[in-house]
């Protein structure tokens, strides 16, 4: 009886100890689940925000383009003044000397 007894609770330790080995199997489970999924979603979120920086890169190159196009284009229109000051004074030059020459022809 003794011997009935021990098989007994030796069989329900077992399954008592296979029971909390499950539990254990299923809580880390469980854990890694939730592991996977918040790494899943660093990643997500990872990806966003690298495609948000690269529009951000992106903007700034564009931005940086239209300000050297910008430059250059006040070098250029700076250039055109002076051909234009240059073209005038010359024009006034001409202007005296024709003066100077009908006065001289008088």
């Amino acid at each position: 009886m003794q011997e009935i007894i021990k098989t007994a609770a030796a069989t329900a330790a077992t399954a008592a100890g296979t029971a909390a080995a499950a539990a254990a199997a299923g809580a880390a489970a469980g854990a890694a689940g939730d592991e996977g999924l918040a790494t899943g979603a660093a990643a997500a979120k990872s990806e966003a925000s690298v495609g948000q920086l690269q529009q951000q890169q992106q903007k700034q190159q564009q931005q940086q383009q239209q300000q050297q196009q910008q430059q250059q284009l006040n070098v250029q229109l700076q250039q055109q003044q002076q051909q234009q000051q240059q073209l005038q004074q010359q024009v006034k030059n001409n202007i005296n000397d024709l003066q100077t020459l009908v006065r001289c022809l008088r």
